[in-house]
């Protein structure tokens, strides 16, 4: 598996041994090499989760949608505000959006 990242303008960021783990959380005993000074390549498997959020303008830059999870084949988007032991499915149900 290689990833490739890119910058707010969409250049190429530069890849070292030295910078590498300002941009991911390598976990120990995961095999994994830099080619071409761009491209970072984990040959050993692994789970990679993630985290989606929500930034909207009226927001002000605060994330207060996040979704690590679909059901019925779309984001369950959880109301960062929402009061504490609500379904979360329930709570943002006319929120989600269909995954391609």
């Amino acid at each position: 598996m290689s990833f490739i990242f890119h910058d707010a303008f969409g250049g190429k960021i530069g890849l070292t041994t030295d910078n590498i783990q300002q941009i991911v959380d390598i976990a120990a005993g995961v095999e994994w090499h830099i080619e071409n000074n761009f491209t970072l390549v984990f040959t050993t498997p692994k789970y990679i989760g993630y985290h989606l959020a929500q930034l909207t303008e009226a927001d002000n830059g605060l994330i207060r949608m996040v979704s690590h999870s679909t059901k019925d084949n779309a984001f369950v988007w959880v109301d960062l505000n929402a009061p504490a032991g609500l379904d979360d499915y329930e709570l943002v149900l006319s929120r989600s959006l269909s995954m391609p």
